[in-house]
């Protein structure tokens, strides 16, 4: 039996509830809404059905198999995905949608049946019983059953029609022996009861099959001793669906009113059988869906470990040559370097995109919201993206409006849309060309915009401009690369934010791309799912550079604990260059005995480990008095820094990662270390 949560309980609710209520195979084990006067509410308790006001807990006490999830909220659906146990399944957006045109097309059919004639009630029950049918099965028996009561007839049939191979084929049959359902298909034979219903669509009656000259082989109705039939066309349209047979054994006479009755139940079959074959290849095709997304996430997931470890590799042994620490290097090698690393940080910002697309196709996009200067940011861009357009040449302007101050937002995010769009500009805009960057306040939210001088864009390419992987210039001789992410990723950062993205464009002359950003991000909405709060302190590059790196990291020790000996022989490297004396582990299991023996200064902590993660370790250690002060700082390729700077991590670095930032963490973490137990020792 499958268990069944409803969450909201206003029309949906009311209509499915006593569908599901009816069906012996689901045990509605809750539902849920705010409003506790809702109609569905109220419904609810006359099945004596628990209600609740909230839907995680009462989730987390009945464990069910499904979640129907009926508010038309796409928030809720997505918050329901996160709290959804393992197996069970949340039904809502298109799922619902679907599920909602069925119910209100069962009403539909109600109304009329209200509308008809007395004569018609019967009909009006089958209709109920064909709209709360689960299956084809289920909607065939209750058709035949439905047609035998109505004609008080002992025995029924129904066969499709497979246009293609102009054959009929059995569906379900009643009261007829095992023999005649072992029959899977007949042809449309000429002069044949089905060649006529096929030629007329309309329906074939006989009081007495004897007394009718068939031109065809009767040995089958012989056998089952049929004497008298109604075979009725199920149509839809002008298609036949199937045909429809309601037989008896002794010769009858039907009356005009029987068989009108049974066309009608026959067009109201043909609708419903058509539906639920189209419902069924959906939910097959949403399986085989998911199956797929699953599989891509997967497939995602390995890519991210498998990619970036390797990358790591590739850009920390760049720097490390660059940075001439195993030796000298000429201009040439020094050139083919800077190309191999610029390679590596492209090759890191497409696996970024694949995996942040990926990650808010899947609910799993989450807002990291801090007040900021959005001024500043728009300056820190201009600065950042000077070079590439001093390489072309092109005049870049920023324009702030009025009372453009703060945003609250996640910073991350709105600088990658506006690199995005940018970039573009940059890339579609020939040399000499123009791009203006300009921010303006609108009543409650920012209104940002780049506009350019380039190529332009055509109006039907602007319908499609914000697709994943899709590009201006896809042809095999294409003059622009890219992979088509930039405006996708960009439009999804829009969403998450609440806001709008659009284009305006003519074609040869520019383009202009505008986004909205809520002022405040209201800390009630589900967008606000975490705020990291980064450390404070960290030495610039420029600063680092003027200090004295032989003394930076003289006396002071290091514990590297990562299962890539990779990634410790970059990192012992580079410590070792500044004056530290370094440990490297593989394994997390030993960590902790170690650091109780040695005391390091600074712990540089992977996740994935073996025999013991990272995460069980730096709980041990910031739970423990004498190593709970010992900064940790996170180097791994699982980005989780919410989660790392609750354990108490000190900082947190997702690989790949750029060495010298580290460095410069490493050293002001040290020295605070080192200040702290002086400050205790004074005591």
């Amino acid at each position: 039996m499958v268990r069944m949560v409803i969450v909201g309980a206003g029309r949906g609710a009311s209509a499915l509830l006593p569908i599901f209520c009816n069906n012996k195979d689901i045990d509605i084990v809750g539902v849920v809404d705010t409003d506790l006067h809702a109609e569905g509410v109220k419904l609810a308790q006359s099945y004596n059905i628990p209600v609740s006001v909230d839907y995680e807990s009462l989730i987390n006490e009945t464990l069910p198999d499904v979640i129907v999830d009926v508010t038309g909220n796409p928030e809720v659906t997505n918050s329901l995905n996160k709290i959804c146990p393992d197996g069970a399944e949340v039904i809502g957006g298109r799922s619902a949608f679907l599920l909602w045109n069925l119910v209100e097309e069962r009403e539909k059919q109600e109304a009329e049946a209200r509308r008809s004639l007395k004569e018609h009630q019967a009909l009006y029950q089958v209709g109920l019983m064909l709209a709360s049918a689960v299956s084809s099965k289920e909607v065939f028996e209750t058709i035949i059953r439905s047609a035998m009561e109505i004609t008080n007839t002992p025995a029924g049939s129904l066969a499709l029609y497979n246009k293609e191979k102009n054959e009929m084929e059995l569906a379900v049959s009643i009261g007829l022996s095992e023999d005649f359902a072992e029959i899977t298909s007949w042809t449309c034979r000429q002069g044949g009861i089905t060649q006529r219903i096929m030629k007329h669509r309309s329906s074939f009656v006989s009081n007495d099959l004897k007394k009718y000259d068939l031109s065809y082989d009767s040995s089958v109705m012989k056998r089952e001793g049929i004497r008298s039939l109604i075979a009725t066309p199920l149509l839809c349209g002008d298609d036949i669906v199937g045909i429809l047979y309601v037989d008896d054994f002794k010769p009858r006479r039907f009356t005009e009113r029987e068989v009108s009755i049974l066309n009608l139940l026959a067009n109201k079959a043909a609708l419903v059988i058509k539906k639920t074959s189209l419902l069924e290849r959906l939910g097959k095709t949403n399986g085989e869906l998911q199956e797929a997304n699953q599989l891509k996430m997967d497939f995602l997931a390995n890519m991210s470990h498998e990619l970036r470890t390797p990358l790591n590799s590739i850009i920390g042994f760049s720097e490390l040559l660059l940075d001439r620490i195993p030796g000298e290097i000429n201009e040439e090698q020094e050139q083919y370097l800077k190309d191999i690393l610029e390679s590596g940080y492209h090759l890191l910002m497409l696996i970024n995109d694949i995996l942040d697309i990926s990650k808010i196709e899947s609910g799993k996009g989450e807002l990291y919201l801090e007040d900021f200067e959005l001024p500043v940011l728009l300056r820190g861009i201009e600065r950042a993206i000077s070079t590439l357009i001093q390489k072309k040449n092109q005049i870049f302007k920023v324009i702030i409006g009025e009372n453009v101050e703060d945003l609250r937002a996640d910073k991350r995010k709105i600088k990658q849309i506006l690199f995005n769009l940018l970039s573009n500009a940059i890339k579609f805009t020939p040399f000499g060309g123009q791009i203006r960057l300009e921010a303006v306040k609108k009543q409650d939210y920012y209104l940002l915009s780049v506009a350019d001088t380039g190529i332009g864009i055509s109006p039907k390419q602007c319908e499609v401009i914000f697709d994943e992987f899709r590009q201006l210039d896809s042809s095999a001789t294409r003059h622009y690369e890219g992979t088509g992410l930039g405006l996708a990723l960009a439009k999804r950062f829009v969403k998450l934010h609440h806001g709008r993205i659009w284009v305006e464009s003519t074609e040869g002359e520019g383009s202009k791309f505008f986004f909205t950003v809520p002022i405040k991000q209201e800390s009630h909405e589900p967008v606000e799912k975490k705020v990291v709060t980064k450390p404070e302190k960290e030495l610039t590059p420029e600063k680092s550079e003027k200090q004295d790196v032989s003394l930076r990291g003289k006396g002071k020790t290091v514990l590297i604990v990562d299962d890539d000996h990779k990634t410790l022989e970059i990192l012992r490297t580079y410590l070792y260059a500044e004056g530290y004396q370094v440990l490297a582990v593989n394994c997390g299991k030993t960590v902790i005995k170690i650091v109780e023996n040695i005391k390091p200064d600074l712990i540089a902590l992977d996740i994935r480990l073996p025999e013991k993660s990272g995460w069980e370790i730096l709980r041990e250690l910031k739970s423990r008095s004498d190593t709970k002060d010992i900064p940790v700082v996170i180097i791994s390729i699982v980005d989780d820094k919410d989660l790392g700077f609750k354990l108490g991590a000190a900082d947190y670095f997702v690989k790949p990662f750029r060495t010298s930032r580290i460095l410069n963490r490493v050293h002001v973490l040290c020295s605070e270390s080192n200040a702290n137990l002086v400050s205790q020792t004074d005591r």
